[in-house]
């Protein structure tokens, strides 16, 4: 079919043509050419103007000897155009796909078969990225099926429990058997909670192996003396266990321990770390998928599970214990983050499995909602991209920045994509818009209709009111140690309303507990220390200066102020903390009141987990101040990432 004649420049790469019937974006069309026969290109841009249509075409290429090959003469002036036909388009472009691979879907709007090339995807990894609700996860159950039908050993990572329906076989449909499928299910184990998660294989870890082990799991960072203390403890271990360790630690006059056996027993709690657990080899089977479903765990504790569980996967790769296998890491920029937007604990391992894993035969997938978040150096590893949907200003300037073979003509086509329709990018030198291919399992990853749902909705949230499920954080010491400590044998549960402040400073993230009575800052839990944060509002200028000078000296006299001001300004500044309750009388001297706090508030860090439960208890309290008064103020001081409502245990 005649689409029309080349017009104005014509380069080795590109051409326009000006078009006597309808053409359409990323259409193919074919072009003969004096020496090299028919060439084929895409259509990047159609404009009109004054009722004349002009298409700009990218140049693909022709064959030679069986390999694409690029022009490198250009066109006769008034070559005709023609729509590409389908056996022209299937010789060329299959020519740079494989017939043999990860069958993946369709060009679009052709009966031409796009298969990924193993060998590419499992070593020079790839990324699949989208906007919510795109259908990325789709597509990444589409090339896990591929994958799995090649008996390719698969781990997958994955937050919200998608991925399981691999095990189920969807419902036969025209649309399977239009591509020539069948349903059909797969091997998978999974691995999580089971107490969220039916029949979930527990996940159990080995304990850390050494103290750079431990420095890379702890819930926070160590001061040299906490991490001189730490390496004497471990050298007296014969056979590392928490509980041991502790003992060490306990027997040590420095006042460093204490913060550090909060963190070691923060670990111990969780519960994830046994000397009797599975073998390696069990999260990576052939023919299998191994899913590690993070449902009910908290974001630091899937940061370490990922940190440990990959640290020691890399280790047994390199040395040839374990088979390669595909690792597929969904909701990507919560385990290795874009740098400006903190550090987790698993960055660094899978930093260095994009840059490394290929060299030990381990493949990599990021999947991701907000390809702007990603850490740059990891979406850069990856030389196959599945891009479909995208709407987000910031994710889309990542995806031109990042994927190669992106095009500035695919800009707006990739906010455009229908559901169901992929760009994939880095198999051909233009990219390939494809028809992705029906699941032969269920897919997992369906939104919730809450009108559908609304009688069991009903129904659940009915059981939660009868069992009143509360969001708590509960104190180091339980109930029954309480009542010892107190003297009270009837020492009972009052909840204090509060919020889990999640704040980053210094590249650090941490929780901060802060109860909604008074605002005050619970700086230990068992014994329900508070600490507030002053404001400087209305402070003369002396009296700021005061403060600065007494952070530094803790306890001075009053006459060592004596280069601040005039006597009598002193005086009225002094006053005026004095009265704040900023600072306090200590016989003569004077001194920083422990009430408030002037240090940075990763100082009361806490390491409580949230946990849903329904609980005894003597008294409930109403809050007195608002969470989002309390986030506005701590937002002047730090980076605010979210807030949590709960309720604080406190034993009366």
């Amino acid at each position: 079919m005649l689409l029309g004649t080349l017009f104005g420049k014509i380069t080795t790469n590109k051409f326009s043509f000006a078009a006597t019937t309808t053409v359409k974006k990323f259409d193919y069309v074919q072009v003969m050419h004096d020496e090299y026969g028919f060439v084929l290109s895409q259509i990047v841009e159609v404009t009109r103007d004054k009722g004349k249509t002009l298409a700009t075409c990218q140049i693909i290429g022709f064959l030679d000897n069986g390999k694409l090959t690029r022009l490198r003469t250009p066109f006769a002036e008034n070559s005709e155009v023609l729509l590409a036909e389908d056996d022209v388009v299937k010789e060329i472009v299959m020519a740079a796909i494989p017939q043999h691979g990860f069958f993946l879907g369709r060009l679009d709007g052709r009966y031409v078969d796009v298969l990924l090339d193993p060998d590419i995807v499992l070593t020079k990894h790839l990324a699949i990225l989208a906007k919510s609700g795109a259908g990325k996860s789709y597509a990444a159950g589409v090339l896990l099926e591929e994958m799995l039908e090649k008996n390719v050993p698969v781990l997958i990572f994955d937050p919200h429990g998608e991925y399981a329906t691999l095990s189920e076989k969807a419902e036969p449909s025209e649309a399977l058997a239009s591509f020539g499928l069948d349903p059909k299910r797969y091997k998978v184990k999974t691995w999580g909670d089971p107490t969220v998660v039916a029949n979930a294989t527990p996940i159990s870890l080995p304990p850390p192996a050494t103290a750079h082990d431990l420095f890379d799991l702890l819930p926070g960072k160590l001061s040299p003396s906490q991490q001189a203390l730490l390496h004497t403890a471990l050298k007296g271990l014969s056979q590392f266990t928490f509980d041991d360790l502790l003992a060490i630690l306990d027997l040590e006059e420095s006042t460093s321990k204490f913060q550090l056996m909060g963190m070691i027993t923060y670990l111990k709690e969780l519960k994830l770390f046994s000397q009797a657990r599975p073998a390696h080899n069990e999260f990576v089977k052939p023919g299998r998928a191994n899913i590690i479903n993070f449902k009910g765990f908290s974001p630091d504790v899937q940061e370490i599970i990922a940190s440990k569980l990959l640290t020691d996967l890399f280790k047994l790769r390199k040395e040839n214990k374990i088979p390669p296998f595909f690792l597929v890491l969904e909701e990507a920029h919560n385990f290795c983050p874009e740098r400006s937007f903190g550090e987790k604990k698993s960055s660094k391992i899978i930093r260095t499995l994009a840059s490394e894993g290929r060299k030990f035969g381990l493949g990599l997938c990021v999947i991701s909602q907000r390809p702007a978040r990603i850490d740059k150096s990891v979406l850069s590893q990856c030389s196959t991209n599945i891009i479909l949907k995208v709407t987000n200003p910031q994710d889309v300037r990542a995806v031109m920045a990042s994927v190669e073979g992106v095009t500035d003509a695919s800009e707006t086509e990739i906010q455009q994509l229908p559901i169901g329709s992929a760009m994939i990018c880095g198999v051909t030198d233009v990219p390939l818009f494809i028809s992705v291919r029906p699941r032969r399992t269920k897919h997992g990853g369906e939104t919730v209709r809450i009108l559908q749902q609304e009688e069991s909705f009903t129904n659940q949230q009915q059981s939660f009111q009868e069992a009143e499920v509360l969001p708590l954080i509960k104190p180091e010491m339980s109930l029954q140690d309480a009542r010892i400590v107190l003297d009270k044998q009837d020492a009972g549960v009052e909840l204090v309303p509060a919020i889990q402040v999640v704040c980053s400073e210094n590249n650090e993230t941490f929780h901060v507990l802060v109860e909604l009575i008074e605002g005050g800052i619970v700086a230990n839990r068992d014994t329900f220390e508070k600490k507030f944060i002053p404001s400087f509002q209305g402070l003369l200028p002396l009296a700021v200066q005061i403060l600065r000078y007494a952070n530094k000296a803790e306890r001075f006299l009053p006459s060592a102020l004596y280069s601040l001001g005039a006597a009598r300004e002193r005086s009225k500044a002094l006053a005026q903390l004095l009265e704040k309750g900023y600072v306090i009388r200590d016989g003569e001297h004077i001194a920083l009141s422990p009430q408030f706090l002037f240090k940075k508030l990763s100082s009361v860090k806490d390491f409580g987990k949230l946990q849903y439960e329904s609980i005894a208890y003597k008294e409930k309290l109403a809050p007195l101040l608002q969470a989002k008064e309390v986030q506005e103020q701590f937002a002047k001081f730090v980076s605010v990432i979210e807030t949590n409502e709960c309720f604080l245990v406190r034993y009366i």
